[in-house]
């Protein structure tokens, strides 16, 4: 059903605040890229972060990207997790909204899109687990 949210993309705010924590103590940025042969690196201010190399097979091209794929997510990552905090607390508000309105109140599609809202906010832990 294209509505579903599914259960891959769920991610909790515990997820969010242990990304936050990884970003914090990375180093700080902001991060570029440097042609340094033979590589192309990733650095900060003179603080070199990664080195990506041109592999076998691999185009010049590919480690560029991947390089400024790297550089970007440190400021990426922060905004993607504000975003996803952002919009936790909408969906939370939404939540509130239709558990005020009673179940039967709502129609089919209102009743799939709280039950589909309460599992994308509040996954539950599968069974053996």
């Amino acid at each position: 059903m294209a509505n579903e949210f599914p259960e891959a993309t769920a991610i909790s705010l515990e997820q969010i605040a242990e990304i936050e924590t990884r970003v914090s103590i990375a180093t700080k940025g902001p991060w570029h890229t440097a042609k340094r042969r033979p590589a192309l690196i990733v650095a900060a201010d003179k603080a070199r972060i990664a080195d990506c190399h041109v592999g076998i097979g691999m185009a010049l091209d590919e480690a560029q990207f991947n390089s400024e794929f790297i550089a970007h997510a440190r400021e990426d990552v922060p905004a993607l997790c504000n975003t996803v905090r952002a919009l936790h607390e909408v969906a939370e508000a939404a939540l509130l909204a239709l558990e005020m309105a009673t179940f039967a109140e709502l129609d089919n599609t209102g009743q799939r899109a709280m039950r589909q809202l309460r599992a994308a906010l509040h996954p539950q832990p599968e069974e053996g687990k």
